[in-house]
């Protein structure tokens, strides 16, 4: 697990927030000010301190939101891993739907004034990217000394696609290191919400804007219609002439099956205007739906990982190793086995071989390394391929592990 402090701040509606409070304000504020990209991380040293922040800009104009991982001693050696973690924490902000939202463009804005009132969806949040700085355990290393030639307040400017080593090289030896990613600033779940969002958007305003149109034209015949009885009704009073009445009539006539047309038409752009808006809150019924399920997987995850840490946990108060499997050589005497160590530590490792009437038994010193690794110890070549033996790996009294060969 890796030692560290999180931190979330933003500018909504009402100005700049932040949770939990603390003296940092301005040093993330300066992470906003300094940002030229949609999204980037900024890092920055301050003696034994090392603030990784990343700021992500909404759509509305001035309003973003940010994180910050305080860790002290220590650095990450992968910083392109970062923007992952930092990426799902916005789309699971957007699924919430409490402090940024969709809108009804498609566009990411806040929905809330102030994070202070927004403690219990704030919690989970930073307790998922725990989980992910956690993950990253393998990538940490110590801060190297304070190169006293720079200057305190020098800063270096890369992007997301630069190499790793240059990042990280840059991240401990400057004040401020930014790596700006304007492309990709998105999950691909996040990505298809929003596309499908703008497409629904874009369909109604088109169809808005035909209705409008035909609105015009149909109120445009309307007028001509009056205009048409009006001189009827003259050329029946100056000249009582039934031919000019016939055909006067019959331009009439004309205009009305020309009007009534245009009134049909009407009536199937309406009906289709209103099943697209049908169409639009099925799919935004089936986006909620999706955003539940995915709210219920993740905390089914959450609850895995976390009784997966507390008997892994346990395990690590009693032992450094976990074996998962021994084979015995009767031809040379060797137990081989495979184990998984949560921490290196130099122990002495005893076997034991016994099948009810004699046993066998040696020790060693033996160097335990972190993660998935293979080792044999010597026992004894005496022992008999035709009988069976239980062999026992043990630290002291305890056994850790062992089976029956």
């Amino acid at each position: 697990m890796v030692n560290s402090s999180i931190y979330i701040f933003g500018s909504f509606d009402n100005g700049y927030t932040q949770y939990p409070d603390n003296y940092a304000k301005e040093i993330y504020q300066n992470f906003f000010a300094q940002a030229k990209a949609k999204s980037q991380i900024v890092v920055h040293r301050d003696k034994e301190l090392m603030y990784y922040g990343y700021v992500r800009k909404l759509d509305k104009s001035s309003q973003y939101i940010g994180f910050c991982v305080l860790l002290n001693g220590i650095m990450f050696s992968n910083i392109s891993n970062l923007f992952a973690i930092f990426e799902n924490a916005i789309a699971e902000f957007v699924s919430r739907g409490d402090i940024i939202a969709f809108n009804e463009h498609g566009d990411i804005i806040s929905t809330t004034s102030s994070l202070t009132n927004q403690q219990q969806q704030i919690s989970n949040i930073i307790a998922n990217i725990k989980n992910g700085i956690d993950g990253m355990e393998s990538y940490t290393k110590s801060l190297p000394p304070v190169d006293y030639s720079i200057s305190n307040t020098e800063h270096k400017v890369f992007t997301y696609s630069d190499p790793n080593d240059t990042l990280v090289n840059a991240s401990c030896k400057y004040a401020y290191t930014y790596i700006a990613k304007d492309k990709g600033c998105d999950t691909a779940s996040l990505s298809g919400y929003k596309g499908v969002i703008r497409k629904l958007h874009k369909e109604k305003d088109e169809l808005f804007s035909e209705y409008s149109n035909l609105k015009n034209q149909y109120d445009k015949l309307n007028k001509q219609k009056k205009q048409y009885r009006n001189v009827i009704v003259l050329c029946l009073l100056v000249v009582l002439c039934g031919i000019g009445l016939f055909f006067l009539n019959d331009t009439l006539n004309s205009t009305q099956q020309t009007l009534s047309e245009s009134q049909n038409d009407n009536i199937q752009k309406e009906k289709t205007i209103k099943k697209l808006n049908s169409d639009i809150i099925a799919l935004n019924g089936n986006i909620s739906n999706l955003e539940s399920s995915l709210s219920s997987e993740q905390s089914k995850r959450k609850k895995a990982e976390t009784d997966l840490n507390t008997l892994k946990n346990i395990h690590m108060e009693h032992q450094p190793l976990f074996i998962k499997s021994t084979s015995f050589n009767f031809n040379t005497g060797w137990l081989s086995f495979e184990y998984y160590g949560y921490y290196k530590k130099t122990i002495t490792l005893g076997v034991r071989a016994f099948d009810g009437n004699y046993s066998h038994s040696n020790s060693t010193t033996f160097n335990v390394e972190k993660g998935h690794h293979a080792s044999f110890i010597y026992l004894s070549n005496h022992l008999s391929s035709s009988r069976r033996y239980s062999f026992e790996l043990l630290i002291g009294n305890k056994i850790i592990g062992g089976d029956r060969h």
